[in-house]
């Protein structure tokens, strides 16, 4: 399954629903501001501020943001849906009609430029927050990257010491047997010049020479 595919048609289509609803929201502010929003009485009870479904869809074609009838209802359709338009009566649907409706609350000048201000600045720290994750991303990379190379070079660096160690048992058993021999070609000159006393110093010199190299293999070892 792609999911890095599956993420990116979510994200796309939250951006789509946050366009609409953008738009509708700036065709309800330019409705807003242009329609003669004004006070009516139906059976002798005055509702205040509001406008009928017939002047709104007659605005939408003056103004060139419906091409025909259907459509500027379609549009009053969404704009009810998205909560920017609200009927007097309780659970009104828009129609081509008389019937009264009301800009939501949120359609207040002061409303509607506090949002844009918010809507501006929440671009802007969704931007920034772009930013910060791509160089999270990158350092987060190279955070890793480095972790593996120290792990490999610290590997390199224990093969080192134990191949050091090894050369080091090697060249201290060297020594030894190399004094052990030095010792040795003394002792047999010694013997030929020296007698019985030189032969029995030859053998002690041999048993030296035995515990040299027991010394050595624990060396190895």
């Amino acid at each position: 399954m792609d999911v890095m595919g599956a993420a990116g048609k979510i994200h796309d289509n939250s951006d789509v629903a946050a366009n609409e609803q953008m738009r509708l929201f700036d065709l309800a502010v330019r409705m807003s501001g242009e329609m003669d929003i004004v006070d009516h009485k139906r059976h002798l009870k005055r509702y205040k501020a509001c406008f009928t479904g017939r002047q709104a869809v007659q605005w939408m074609l003056a103004s060139r943001v419906a091409a025909h009838t259907a459509e500027a209802v379609q549009f009053g359709v969404a704009l009810v849906n998205a909560g920017l338009v609200k009927g007097v009566s309780t659970g009104r649907k828009f129609d081509n009609r008389s019937y009264l409706y009301r800009f939501n609350v949120a359609m207040d000048p002061g409303v509607q430029a506090a949002r844009w201000c918010l809507n501006q600045e929440m671009t802007k720290m969704s931007g920034r927050v772009m930013d910060v994750c791509a160089v999270v991303d990158r350092h987060t990379a190279a955070c890793n990257a480095i972790s593996s190379e120290h792990a490999s070079s610290m590997e390199r660096v224990e093969e080192i010491f134990a191949e050091m160690r090894t050369q080091l048992a090697w060249t201290r058993a060297a020594c030894f047997v190399l004094s052990a021999a030095c010792f040795l070609l003394a002792l047999g000159h010694t013997a030929t010049h020296g007698g019985a006393a030189a032969v029995a110093l030859l053998h002690g010199g041999g048993r030296a020479v035995a515990a040299a190299a027991e010394a050595a293999v624990v060396l190895l070892v």
